[in-house]
């Protein structure tokens, strides 16, 4: 996101020089509608204090509702902290929705653009190395609450890039409990180990590939209250502190071992080189629930980002754009890593154009 950070910088720089006035801790309440038009909102100031903007057209870039946990159970099914843990949150309450819905705006489906991740703060004391060093390797098993495999495991972060995210997401939130389980053992532990010390030092990824000792870590991340990660002397225990069904679990183990044994998965065609069988001494586990990169859905709009009512009209001097207006993408953030931001900002660029272009006329 640091790239992102500076466009809106330069952007808000050029805003600036052309006098646009920016209101920072005033929060809009409601939409103004006279004579059929938007012409103007309602806003509350940083003292609490009621104020009315004018305004010729509005353009509403609300960014959705991840930190409305109302809103987020009613229209998704989803609970911030239980199986859905939101990345970027603070302020996104729904307000632009509910303005829109209030002045006869249509509504479309809302969804979370999911991604596949250990919850933040990621893996307690490991940090991020934790999480990719080991816990997103195509090695690894991974299993949901009744203890069988329900994809191709070697579709996920490390090897599967950004592309992994958004279907693995998927693919976890149709299990039990909307959760799964990254299970590997201490000979793939001692593999990422060897491996992690061949990563190049230029990459910029060496700091989230630096752990040699995952059980310690993990016993760290523990202590601290972090209740994502496992280490066990069996398969039993593992099962026992997880919950996941310890029979259909030896049974899943039993067959994924004879894959790997004769070189080929009979059950999700994983590329045979990353089928190296799972026998114990130690297990680990990491327990995966969905990450919000945000929400989308709420608006129905046009290809002008024009706000349309019930019958496909649009409402004058209303725009939308950003999450609020983004009904293209349905449950997936990737296979295209960004979409969500790219969507906003173009989006952005079209109300905007036909903001102006509509409020000449008035």
């Amino acid at each position: 996101m640091g790239q992102w950070s500076a466009v809106l910088e330069i952007l808000t720089e050029r805003a600036k020089q052309l006098g646009v006035k920016f209101m920072m801790k005033t929060t809009a309440k409601k939409l103004i509608k006279r004579g059929g038009r938007i012409t103007g909102v309602i806003a509350h100031d940083k003292e609490g204090e009621e104020m009315g903007i004018k305004a010729k057209a509005v353009i509403l870039a609300c960014g959705g509702f991840s930190a409305n946990k109302e809103m987020l159970k009613k229209y998704t099914g989803y609970e911030e902290g239980k199986n859905i843990v939101f990345l970027y949150k603070v302020g996104i309450t729904g307000d632009g929705i509910r303005m829109a819905w209030e002045v006869g705006a249509a509504s479309t489906p809302m969804m979370a653009g999911l991604t596949h991740n250990l919850p933040p703060p990621c893996c307690g004391p490991g940090g991020a190395s934790l999480e990719f060093s080991a816990f997103t390797q195509p090695e690894n098993l991974l299993v949901n609450l009744i203890g069988e495999r329900f994809e191709n495991d070697d579709v996920n972060g490390a090897h599967g890039a950004a592309a992994a995210h958004g279907t693995v997401a998927n693919a976890i939130a149709m299990q039990k409990g909307k959760v799964a389980f990254m299970i590997l053992d201490d000979n793939l532990r001692k593999i990422y180990a060897e491996r992690n010390k061949k990563m190049p030092k230029f990459t910029g990824y060496e700091k989230r590939f630096k752990n040699d000792d995952l059980e310690k870590d993990i016993k760290e991340a523990v202590a601290t209250g972090y209740k994502f990660l496992f280490a066990a002397d069996s398969l039993e225990e593992l099962c026992e502190k997880t919950g996941i069904n310890l029979e259909n679990m030896k049974k899943t183990l039993k067959d994924y071992n004879r894959y790997c044994q004769n070189g080929r998965d009979e059950q999700f065609n994983k590329d045979p080189k990353y089928l190296i069988p799972i026998k114990g001494h130690k297990y680990f586990a990491g327990k995966f629930i969905a990450g919000g990169y945000g929400t989308a859905g709420g608006i129905k709009d046009n290809t002008r980002m024009e706000v349309l009512d019930e019958n496909m009209e649009p409402i004058p001097g209303l725009y939308v754009a950003g999450n609020d207006g983004n009904n293209m993408y349905d449950y997936s953030y990737t296979p295209l890593s960004g979409n969500y931001i790219c969507f906003a900002t173009n989006s952005g660029r079209i109300a905007a154009e036909n903001a102006v272009e509509y409020i000449k006329y008035l």
